[in-house]
């Protein structure tokens, strides 16, 4: 089921005009990407480049009664991070400090 979820998503992304993305490169002859080597370019090889528009959503899938649904989402904006730190409390928990009162 979930392998079938991955190639029933990244169809609907191809379908609909998407490019190569991360470990994914979708090869097509009308590809403006053409890997040079030392013998030359591969023409077999060209790709479709990743489309800025991408970046600003992400796309969803779910199975419900019997097929997958998918959506594209936008992405939410990312808070400020300033001053906030990952574990900033670590240090105190092993020194003991966070259970005195």
């Amino acid at each position: 089921l979930t392998s079938a979820a991955v190639l029933t998503q990244l169809t609907h992304y191809i379908d609909a005009g998407g490019g190569s993305r991360g470990a994914r490169m979708v090869i097509d002859p009308q590809g403006k990407c053409l890997p040079q080597t030392r013998r030359g370019a591969k023409e077999e090889w060209r790709f479709r480049s990743e489309l800025a528009e991408d970046k600003n959503h992400k796309l969803t899938i779910q199975y419900s009664q019997g097929s997958f649904i998918t959506e594209v989402k936008s992405l939410r904006m990312q808070p400020c991070i300033n001053g906030i730190y990952f574990e900033k409390n670590w240090p105190d928990f092993l020194k003991g400090d966070i259970y005195t009162q």
